[in-house]
């Protein structure tokens, strides 16, 4: 990265950047989706589908990750014939829904990458006269205002934005002064998230 390679004081928010040259202040995304998946399987689901970002985000592949560590603990098979690929946007989720529908019968649950994919999921499901979590639990990812405001209520990961920005201004301080003091350092943090139980994951 560019501005790795020039020095320039500055911090990556919640995306992996594997340069070491690079400060970045970010969720652990992968942690969290396990957390999601495990959920699942707590509740005895073992046909858990995903429906995941653009593969182009570091995000996308460490909660792909996080997916698989979960499965592998449980001893469940991973099956590339239950993922699926949106965008993170609504839109992609309620697109998603028909390849989901179609999938509906060898499903027992599914894991949502970002809450706007859930919601345009959820949308797009509602449609085709799915019921909401008796046909198919789910779980979202970020825990956005609108998770608790679904119908039902979204199950989802809740990622510490605020903090995560408070975080990389006073590390990015910190670099500053580090620089003038001739001590620059890179900065590497990775805070924990949450899951959030809500009804949409089922009873």
């Amino acid at each position: 990265m560019k501005l790795g390679e020039e020095g320039f004081p500055f911090v990556v928010m919640d995306q992996r950047i594997d340069d070491p040259r690079v400060s970045v202040v970010a969720a652990d995304h992968a942690e969290g989706s396990r957390l999601a998946v495990k959920h699942f399987v707590d509740k005895g689901f073992r046909s858990i589908g995903f429906l995941n970002g653009s593969p182009q985000y570091s995000n996308s592949s460490d909660r792909l990750s996080g997916y698989r560590k979960a499965l592998e603990e449980s001893g469940i098979p991973y099956d590339e014939s239950i993922l699926y690929e949106g965008n993170y946007s609504r839109k992609s989720g309620y697109v998603a829904a028909a390849k989901v529908h179609a999938d509906l019968s060898r499903l027992d649950a599914l894991f949502v990458a970002n809450d706007r994919m859930a919601v345009g999921l959820i949308q797009g499901l509602r449609e085709r006269g799915v019921r909401l979590p008796e046909d198919l639990p789910i779980v979202g990812y970020d825990n956005s205002d609108a998770a608790a405001m679904t119908e039902p209520p979204l199950t989802t990961v809740k990622v510490p934005f605020y903090e995560m920005g408070k975080l990389a201004a006073d590390k990015l301080f910190d670099r500053i002064e580090g620089e003038e003091s001739g001590e620059p350092s890179a900065i590497r943090e990775l805070l924990h998230t949450e899951l959030i139980v809500r009804r949409s994951s089922g009873q």
